[in-house]
């Protein structure tokens, strides 16, 4: 560090000038020293006050109360009562009086510098390269230091400059030496930086007001360990006063970034000048002049804060500048090279971390995409981190933005071979479900970690062997949808029976999942075709994922029901009789062939409520399966009777009810020899199917005591009667006169379910309530839910106060996450 520290003094002349001026940190340090425990393990605290007992004689030590310089500011503080700093010695030598001589003339330490006194100076610093390198014990503290910096352990830094002061007066006594000997520069920057990390905004104040006064000049490099300090500590009047300060240097006492500017011709300057000008027109977010000072560290500090904060839109315009920032100190032919060179030298790794993790908790998936792209292919002069890939697939994936997810995909799973884990996979699954065409994408995941091969297959890869996952429905169920939405309808099928054999022929798919089916399939005529071609071939497939399933049977129905095509949904149940159960083994299984086209029925009529009606094979539809095909074909069950009489209703069609329940009849009544051979299932009928044969009966004109009777026999059965079926037959008495509908209605209300307000307001009229009375009820009715409502949002909001404060009380002070600010402040201030 000291070799670095002398060739950089080689190179920069004002960091020469630091090297030999060091002369204290802060007295702030020193005060809280007593009250922190050694962590060098003697066990013992510091007593600064026993120092400055014994060294207060020869007033070189800790109790020296005299100033370094009689003419500075250091003479007069404002805190007499404060320790003086760890480092404060006499310095009587030609050194001191030649710095003490520049100050009272008000020449700066440059010009000294560069005049009688920098031959001396140089000779000082040679001094102390020499003095860290021969002296083993100064050479291990500062060893020791640098540990102490890394590990981020504040007590220990100052701990350590304990000892270097001490060490420092004991050089001084055996070599007899004319003044103390400075530390390195290398100290007080660990002392600032271990400040920094830790959020002492004091300790880094004090630290930079006494160096001022000793005469140091305070570099932008300086100020950002206070900048930095500021942000950790959420102090926002210290941010702002840190960066009016750092735009406030001349560019002639700047950093590196300050001092290329100064070497700059005229004709240059003009010219950039006359540029800005121009550009005046222009909107621009963060002024250049103000921004003229920073350095790559400064953006990395303001960029924390804008991460801290989760403030994106300054951190992309606080990105902006940094890309029109020419880069300062950097040997690139052309200002383009130069601006790229400084812009890679913001965005280190830790700085694009902190941009991607601002955009994605503001869930901007889409520009967290854009970013990482722009930070991947050049920008950053790097690549990426494969677990910033990451971090930018689960944000797609959490907000379903598909393009982010293939890109993330390939650069993070792909070519980085990261493994993700479950949950995230099924995110992606889901995403990549949303997107037309992605069916193989969603093969490719599947494939990776889990074992899609047939059970039955005999030949299996290695990397079969090695799956992390069972493979579940929620892992199909994405691919299912996909294959839907391509319209690969054949495809879908089989994956739908792939889900059924999950559980060994125990789980089928969800109506949650085969709602897809029936929404693709339902979208237009042309799908529905295609749907109903699949659904036969596969249902006839003698393969391990052919046949078909009764959910997906129903899917097929409701679909009809969608596009009011009543034909094709009685034509879809008929041929449930001539397709394999998807759950039935295929080398057993016995189905009959369809019949030929000559085999087909004819069209019939029959005469039905002295109607001739016309009957295209309906009946042969229904009730036409022998033991032998309810045994291995697809069956039907509750649902799809509800479907079935949904089409009847849609088509008001009193006799396609009449065969359905006819049907259902024969599901329910088996013998005992089907029983016991387990051919055939039991179907109850639910309070949906009573409720849609209620309904039905209810569109016929004039007649409509079936309704009634399909009343009674659910209540007969134990199955109590939806509020749809008793306000349905409520509304059609009413309407034709019917003074029954008092009784249904009040039938209604002994169930327990809570009539409407239109039939509880017409059985209040009937007991003799007064309607205006009745009318306020129901106003303060809606008024007390409506309160009733605001109250509890209310409460939720409380609760989230007290917890969020309870977590902001416990929570450690280290911690850089502390509280939420508003950005409006932060906004007006950039502007």
């Amino acid at each position: 560090m000291l070799r670095h520290l002398s060739r950089r003094g080689a190179k920069s002349l004002a960091a020469e000038v630091r090297h030999r001026c060091l002369a204290s940190t802060s007295s702030v340090v020193w005060q809280e020293a007593p009250t922190l425990a050694s962590p060098l393990g003697k066990g013992k605290e510091r007593a600064v006050d026993d120092g400055k007992e014994e060294d207060s004689e020869g007033g070189d030590g800790f109790g020296r109360t005299k100033s370094i310089y009689e003419h500075s500011r250091a003479s007069s503080r404002p805190r007499p009562n404060v320790h003086t700093p760890l480092f404060a010695a006499k310095r009587s030598g030609s050194r001191a009086r030649l710095l003490s001589k520049s100050l009272q003339n008000g020449e700066s330490s440059l010009d000294v510098d560069m005049g009688e006194g920098r031959e001396e100076l140089r000779s000082a610093s040679a001094f102390d390269d020499v003095l860290a390198r021969t002296d083993s014990k100064l050479r291990e503290l500062y060893s020791a230091i640098s540990v102490r910096r890394a590990d981020k352990n504040l007590a220990g830094v100052i701990d350590v400059c304990a000892d270097i002061q001490q060490r420092l007066h004991e050089i001084a006594a055996e070599r007899k030496l004319p003044s103390i000997p400075p530390p390195s520069l290398h100290v007080y920057h660990c002392l600032l930086y271990t400040a920094a990390e830790c959020g002492q905004v004091r300790l880094c104040q004090s630290t930079l007001e006494d160096m001022r006064a000793l005469g140091f000049d305070i570099d932008v490099d300086l100020l950002n360990y206070r900048l930095k300090a500021s942000i950790v500590a959420s102090d926002r009047a210290g941010i702002e006063e840190v960066l009016d300060e750092i735009a406030s240097l001349s560019p002639l006492w700047g950093s590196t970034a300050s001092e290329s500017l100064s070497a700059k011709n005229e004709e240059e300057q003009v010219q950039e000048q006359e540029q800005e000008e121009q550009n005046e027109a222009m909107p621009v977010l963060i002024s250049r002049h103000w921004t003229r000072n920073w350095t790559p560290k400064t953006y990395h500090h303001m960029l924390l804060r804008c991460t801290l904060t989760h403030n994106l839109e300054l951190a992309l315009a606080l990105l902006g500048c940094a890309s029109q920032t020419k880069g300062h100190g950097v040997q690139e032919e052309g200002e383009a090279r130069q601006e790229d060179a400084f812009l890679a030298r913001v965005l280190n790794p830790a700085t694009c971390l902190n941009l991607l993790s601002a955009a994605a908790h503001c869930r901007e998936a889409r520009l967290m995409t854009d970013l990482a792209l722009w930070m991947d292919d050049g920008a950053s002069m790097r690549k990426l981190d494969s677990q910033m890939w990451m971090s930018v697939l689960r944000c797609s994936a959490d907000n379903d933005w598909f393009p982010g997810v293939e890109v993330a995909w390939d650069r993070a799973v792909r070519k980085a071979l990261l493994t993700p884990d479950e949950g995230l996979v099924v995110q992606i699954l889901n995403t990549a479900s949303r997107v037309h065409g992605q069916a193989l994408f969603i093969q490719e995941i599947l494939s990776l970690f889990f074992d899609v091969s047939p059970a039955s297959s005999s030949v299996r890869s290695p990397r079969a062997m090695l799956k992390k996952w069972a493979l579940q429905e929620w892992h199909l169920a994405p691919l299912f949808e996909s294959q839907c939405a391509d319209l690969d309808f054949e495809a879908a099928f089989r994956t739908a029976n792939r889900i059924a054999s999950l559980s060994a022929g125990v789980a089928t798919p969800t109506h949650h999942t085969l709602k897809s089916l029936t929404r693709f399939a339902s979208s237009s005529p042309e799908a529905m075709e295609k749907a109903y071609a699949a659904f036969k071939a596969v249902g006839a497939e003698q393969t391990t994922y052919g046949g078909m399933l009764t959910g997906s049977l129903n899917a097929m129905i409701a679909a009809a029901n969608r596009l009011t095509d009543k034909a094709l949904a009685v034509q879809i149940y008929r041929d449930r009789k001539y397709l394999r159960d998807a759950r039935k083994d295929p080398l057993t299984a016995s189905v009959p062939a369809p019949p030929t086209p000559e085999e087909e029925p004819k069209e019939d009529y029959e005469t039905w409520g002295g109607k001739k009606l016309k009957r295209p094979g309906l009946d042969r539809a229904m009730f036409t399966m022998s033991r032998q095909e309810l045994a291995d074909t697809v069956l039907a069950d509750a649902a799809t009777f509800d479907e079935l009489l949904l089409t009847a209703i849609d088509a008001r069609d009193r006799l396609m009810g009449t065969l359905v329940f006819k049907d259902l009849n024969h599901h329910r009544r088996r013998t005992p020899e089907e029983k016991a051979a387990k051919i055939g299932e039991m179907v109850t009928p639910t309070a949906t199917t009573y409720e849609r044969a209620i309904i039905l009966c209810l569109t016929q004109k004039g007649y409509y005591e079936d309704a009634f009777k399909f009343l009674e026999e659910a209540k007969r059965r134990k199955i109590v009667p939806t509020r749809t079926s008793y306000e349905a037959i409520v509304l059609r008495c009413r309407d034709a006169g019917d003074e029954r509908w008092e009784r249904i209605a009040r039938e209604l209300r002994e169930t327990g379910q809570r009539p409407s307000r239109m039939v509880e307001r017409w059985l209040r009229e009937i007991d003799g309530e007064d309607a205006d009375t009745i009318q306020g009820e129901e106003d303060n009715k809606v008024e007390a839910d409506r309160k009733a409502q605001t109250k509890g949002i209310e409460r939720e909001r409380k609760t989230e106060g007290k917890m969020k404060e309870r977590r902001q009380r416990f929570r450690p002070k280290q911690n850089l996450y502390k509280r939420k600010e508003s950005r409006e402040g932060e906004e007006e201030r950039w502007e």
